[in-house]
């Protein structure tokens, strides 16, 4: 019948206007699906990025640490070697107080006594200095320690920001993400913390059963 003519087509109009706007709804939903995998990927990298410089700040105390209980050891054996060496020449000088008028061996003690001297104070020339000059290395160390545990938040905190910028120029810190930096610069400062007074007696623990054997027993 001619009246009904074109109904057809306005079921098929309605219909594919639902079916664009279903299309538009999936669409939008996958891009903001995917605008949120981004976010996330790129929080993951910047937190990601902060870790790792603050682990290796702490390997670098570490070494450090190592360094200095090395240095301590180094210190400990010169100054063994300094007390063997003094402890040689006044045996060798008493021996030839009584040898010195035997022919023949009291020339050989005597040569040994002169040859001890010299060896003395050669030894207090050089092995003094360089015990001083390690211990100024290891205030060196501490001081470098120091130093960087205090800027190691500040660095992470300028890592995870310029790693936000990398994945997204328009990525920036929110609210949230300052508290979030500003406790974990608390929670880093008191992380680890300085041997002082009493405390050094772990240090001396660790550098006591460091030692080799000439110099945990010079007998």
């Amino acid at each position: 019948m001619k009246h009904q003519k074109g109904q057809s087509l306005v079921f098929l109009l309605g219909f594919t206007a639902a079916l664009i706007g279903a299309m538009f709804l999936v669409f939008n939903t996958g891009q903001v699906t995917a605008d949120k995998e981004r976010l996330v990927n790129a929080a993951d990298a910047a937190a990601y990025s902060g870790a790792i410089w603050e682990a290796r700040a702490l390997n670098f105390q570490s070494y450090m640490n190592r360094a200095i209980v090395a240095n301590e050891v180094a210190i400990a054996q010169s100054v063994s070697l300094r007390s063997w060496v003094d402890y040689v020449r006044s045996s060798l000088n008493n021996v030839n107080m009584i040898t010195q008028f035997i022919p023949y061996l009291g020339a050989v003690t005597r040569a040994l006594a002169q040859a001890s001297t010299q060896l003395q104070r050669g030894a207090q020339t050089l092995l003094a200095p360089a015990e001083r000059g390690i211990s100024f290395i290891n205030t060196a160390h501490s001081g470098a320690e120091t130093a960087v545990h205090f800027q190691a938040a500040l660095a992470a905190r300028s890592v995870a920001a310029e790693t936000l910028r990398a994945n997204n120029p328009e990525n920036g810190q929110t609210r949230a993400t300052i508290v979030f930096l500003a406790r974990n610069a608390r929670a880093w400062q008191n992380f680890t913390s300085n041997y002082t007074g009493n405390d050094r007696a772990r240090l001396k623990d660790v550098v006591m059963r460091s030692r080799d054997g000439f110099t945990a027993d010079r007998g």
